[in-house]
């Protein structure tokens, strides 16, 4: 289980991801994450994300821009200390679905 992901989503997708400490090579430890110490912080508005109320997920939301490179950085502790962050980069890309009608003026004669 690796503490840097990238993905991919349609500017109208989430997705969820699974967190749990782990020792230096990867590996869960199964410890449980102090109450109240996992937080996700976002980079920028293009993207939300929320800590499950039992803190072993992360959803994170496209808000409908179309960008590359955002990060989710993913923080806690257990019995006190800090873990070394989880990182997700998150690149939202235009959905196919249509969803509305688009106009575009002419130019006035």
């Amino acid at each position: 289980m690796p503490n840097t992901i990238t993905q991919t989503l349609a500017d109208n997708q989430s997705v969820t991801v699974a967190i749990a400490a782990g020792d230096a090579a990867g590996n869960p430890t199964g410890a449980v994450l102090d109450a109240g110490s996992v937080t996700a912080g976002v980079s920028n508005a293009a993207i939300t994300a929320t800590v499950s109320a039992d803190q072993t997920s992360v959803l994170i939301t496209a808000t409908g821009a179309v960008v590359t490179g955002d990060t989710v950085t993913i923080t806690g502790s257990v019995n006190a200390v800090a873990l070394t962050p989880g990182v997700a980069t998150v690149d939202t890309t235009a959905s196919t679905a249509s969803t509305q009608i688009l106009l575009t003026p002419g130019t006035p004669a």
